[in-house]
């Protein structure tokens, strides 16, 4: 009985044992979908919605799924509220860095906002939030005492810079993870799952659910394997700390953890992890 490609490649993809052998099997295949004629996305394919927070893998999905568009001859919408109303137009990749898009604007189309533990959120914030380059974090603010939010967390040692975090954006960012307005379309997914997928097999189910099918699908595993921590972009990648999953386990003091629990609660837990014992 004939295979179907996808099947060819999750084949090739199970077999493999490291990333080097990862890598020679996708690009074993490439030149063979290069003779292949491959079309854009249909016109009536719906939009693939993509959802991001701060500290939850924005960098490397967005420059995934561009390349996935760039691989498909598909068009990329980095989506803000003016540009709404030309999602069922023209874009069939949508990307949104804050995930704040309601449930009603999602209607008819399909894909996944990606969260990451609450806890890791806050250490991996406090400690970008230190060095970032970022404009917004260089700017001075009343709140802050004329400081910028980089002067403001720099004053402190790591454990009060938790602390700060907490009181500021890495509780905003946790509490929009929270405030998601989705529907049965949209799914939720796990940072920690799917920065660690290394035979690609948690993204191959995610994305067929989403819609993608035979060549579009490859090239998404290709796109992915070229832009993850464990493959191409895991070299020299100076945007990541580290991606590694429980990093608050480490970081959080008694003390941090107690001010977790009274600004955050049970935040763990509605996201889908273990409830913040210590």
């Amino acid at each position: 009985m004939a295979r179907s490609f996808e099947d060819i490649v999750k084949r090739y993809v199970r077999k493999q044992e490291n990333r080097d052998k990862l890598k020679h099997a996708l690009f074993d295949l490439r030149p063979f979908h290069l003779r292949i004629d491959h079309d854009p996305l249909p016109d009536d394919q719906p939009a693939l919605y993509v959802g991001t927070y701060h500290k939850t893998g924005t960098v490397w999905l967005e420059s995934t799924f561009r390349t996935f568009a760039a691989f498909t001859d598909s068009s990329f919408l980095h989506r803000q509220r003016p540009a709404l109303n030309t999602i069922r137009q023209r874009h069939k990749v949508v990307f949104d860095w804050k995930a704040d898009i309601t449930a009603a604007e999602l209607t008819g189309h399909r894909g996944f906002r990606m969260v990451r533990d609450p806890r890791d959120v806050i250490v991996s914030g406090m400690h970008y939030h230190r060095k970032t380059k970022e404009k917004w974090c260089h700017v001075p603010s009343d709140t802050f005492g004329g400081r910028s939010y980089q002067e403001a967390i720099n004053q402190y040692n790591d454990e009060d810079a938790l602390l700060f975090e907490i009181d500021n954006k890495g509780g905003e960012i946790i509490q929009r993870m929270l405030d998601f307005d989705g529907n049965d379309d949209i799914r939720t997914v796990h940072y920690e799952t799917f920065i660690a997928d290394k035979d690609l097999l948690a993204w191959h189910e995610l994305l067929h659910w989403a819609g993608l099918r035979r060549y579009d699908l490859f090239l998404a595993q290709q796109a992915l394997y070229e832009r993850s921590l464990f493959g191409l972009a895991g070299k020299n990648n100076k945007h990541i700390r580290s991606g590694a999953a429980r990093q608050w386990e480490e970081a959080f003091t008694p003390k941090v953890m107690d001010h977790f629990k009274a600004s955050l609660g049970d935040a763990p837990q509605k996201l889908g992890y273990q409830s913040i014992s210590f």
